[in-house]
């Protein structure tokens, strides 16, 4: 019994793709996890590391590769998609390759996955291949990291668009296998009770643990001053900034028309303008919109965040739905006053920082909160920049994240271990 006491608990956190730091979701949840694990723990080989006042080796397992790669095979991958995107059967076969390519790659760690005491999977598509190597007694505990279904967010032309049906199933498939969940919140479960119907009928049977999300603050390499004289901006003008993809579920559409509706109303040399930076299908429609595109400056992709939310009063996230949107940690920590809307995970961050204004996600009342910031003065703004930014490092810091990740793990893990206790025991 004293033997399995001290029995070093192994975890395997897997992720098939690569991480990144600004790609968001999975990839780059897990790009901050790991880092924040080598700011904290001793590496006792690449990307494993030990935790020895918990009794616990941790192995990260993800997708390697170099950019310059990724460009090339990516347009590779856009070109057949072109030829094929009509042909379900060869859709079929392109999506089998793919998984014969997949399952080669991570074969190597079939030992590592079947030894492990808990595996950690942040994509319910890895579910296939993960059932194939995982052992019964292992504890099986699943992230999802989108606000609702993945199949929602698969473009028209992308090969698994053909396959919607089947990743659903496979969806489901995968948080019934699973022993246990972790999420970032209570909000962001809140938020997936609504978004999946099945979820309610399965989550009493699951083990839940609860761990905030810590990232490493953006850096500003421009000043205020530079970023609007680069971009055309008036000094003196109020300044609203967001950050992320330009799609409905993010709601861009809503700072934008609420925008539209505030210039409509104010005077001529009091306009506020608005700056952007992501991709998205509502980026040219609002580009063809005239009463926006006078005080509107977009970027498709920026380096640099940091300077384009530094050189804002304000910064919006007006999700319709969310999880737990890794871009309202990043505004935060560049500290300026922030306005989100009542959804998932920015719930729970709001009543950590009184700088964060909830509202409602509608254009009437976005457009509301963004006047009341108009009236305050330049020095209350930048107050409640400070305190978001204070707020930031006590709470949603990148080294804070492994130590409270490792808790969250093992509350899991141990709960399984009574509950399996008991079932032999009553066996």
């Amino acid at each position: 019994m004293k033997k399995n006491l001290n029995k070093k608990i192994n975890l395997v956190i897997f992720f098939s793709e690569k991480l990144e730091k600004r790609l968001g979701g999975p990839s780059t949840y897990l790009f901050n996890l790991l880092h924040s694990f080598e700011k904290n723990y001793p590496a006792i080989s690449y990307n494993n590391f030990l935790i020895s006042n918990k009794n616990i080796q941790v192995k990260f397992i993800f997708k390697e590769g170099g950019k310059e790669n990724n460009k090339k095979n990516n347009k590779y991958i856009l070109e057949t998609k072109k030829i094929i995107k009509n042909y379900k059967f060869f859709c079929y076969f392109y999506l089998l390759a793919s998984n014969i390519r997949h399952y080669r790659t991570f074969n190597q760690y079939k030992n590592d996955i079947k030894n492990a005491d808990i595996i950690h999977f942040h994509s319910v598509l890895d579910f296939k291949f993960l059932k194939k190597f995982v052992n019964k007694k292992t504890t099986k505990i699943l992230t999802v990291h989108s606000p609702g279904s993945i199949i929602e967010e698969i473009p028209p032309q992308d090969c698994k668009y053909l396959f919607l049906k089947e990743i659903a199933i496979l969806e489901k498939s995968a948080m019934e296998w699973i022993d246990g969940f972790i999420y970032p919140c209570k909000q962001s479960l809140e938020n997936h009770l609504k978004s999946f119907s099945f979820l309610k009928n399965i989550i009493s049977q699951k083990i839940i643990s609860f761990c905030p999300t810590g990232i490493e603050p953006l850096e500003v390499f421009k000043s205020r001053r530079e970023i609007r004289k680069k971009y055309n901006i008036p000094q003196d003008s109020f300044l609203v900034s967001y950050i992320g993809r330009h799609i409905k579920v993010k709601g861009f559409d809503l700072l934008a028309n609420a925008i539209i509706k505030i210039n409509k109303k104010i005077e001529k040399n009091k306009k506020i303008y608005l700056i952007s930076a992501g991709k998205g299908e509502l980026i040219y429609l609002f580009k063809k919109n005239k009463q926006l595109f006078k005080y509107w400056r977009h970027i498709e992709w920026t380096d640099c965040p940091g300077d384009i939310i530094n050189a804002s009063d304000c910064f919006v996230l007006p999700n319709r739905s969310c999880f737990f949107d890794l871009a309202l940690l990043e505004a935060m920590s560049v500290g300026v006053p922030i306005i989100v809307t009542r959804v998932g995970g920015s719930i729970f961050v709001s009543k950590k920082s009184k700088g964060i204004f909830l509202t409602d996600p509608k254009i009437e009342n976005i457009e509301e909160e963004i006047l009341k910031l108009i009236t305050l003065s330049r020095e209350k703004r930048a107050e409640f920049g400070l305190i978001n930014k204070k707020s930031f490092q006590d709470h949603f810091s990148q080294e804070k994240f492994s130590q409270k990740y490792v808790d969250a793990i093992l509350k899991i893990f141990e709960k399984k271990k009574k509950q399996d206790n008991k079932f032999f025991n009553f066996t």
